[in-house]
């Protein structure tokens, strides 16, 4: 095997890589993740509590009002909202530890 083959093999082997799920699990082991990002979107935490409210509600309202969705979508959405309730809750102190 020549270099520019060799080359080759080493190039698609690192872009066959699925790096959405390799790149953030190196970073947050090296803890680069977690340096900064939190302070910095800190401040749009309440876009974020809207934004997952309106998505949970347009959830519960289609697989419990419109009745659409398979069986499992109806029981990860059913069983998520108090989980995802509880963990906004500790979140912004409204239930204590």
């Amino acid at each position: 095997m020549n270099d520019d083959s060799l080359g080759s093999v080493i190039g698609s082997v690192l872009t066959s890589l699925p790096w959405c799920c390799i790149a953030p699990a190196a970073f947050a082991v090296s803890g680069v993740a977690s340096a900064g990002i939190g302070t910095a979107l800190q401040s749009a935490m309440p876009i974020f509590l809207v934004l997952s409210i309106g998505l949970l509600s347009r959830s519960l309202y289609m697989v419990v009002v419109k009745r659409q969705g398979a069986r499992w979508a109806r029981v990860t959405v059913l069983a998520s909202t108090p989980v995802i309730a509880m963990v906004w809750a500790f979140r912004f102190g409204w239930v204590p530890l």
